[in-house]
């Protein structure tokens, strides 16, 4: 029993790590994207790059906030294996 305990908590903290992953992933691309649009918007001169690319960092910073409750929850269940020890 202990030891189904464990490997739950085990497998919840490498989903909690693989979404915490996914997401910086995520906020790199869109980060990445938002500077290339910027870019555009200084060489061209049009605004419609850069409504763009604060819509990509107004992601980027969503998802940043989701990483953080992520980490958050990792932390939790790193306690409770801990504790389960």
């Amino acid at each position: 029993m202990q030891d189904d305990k464990r490997k739950l908590l085990n497998d919840e903290i490498d989903e909690l790590q693989k979404k915490k992953r996914c997401l910086q992933t995520d906020i790199d691309s869109l980060t990445t994207s938002a500077d290339e649009y910027a870019e555009k918007a200084e060489q061209t001169h049009q605004v419609s790059w850069i409504t763009k690319c604060n819509s990509f960092r107004k992601l980027a910073k969503e998802k940043s906030a989701e990483v953080t409750a992520v980490e958050e929850q990792l932390k939790q269940k790193l306690q409770e294996l801990k504790s389960n020890k």
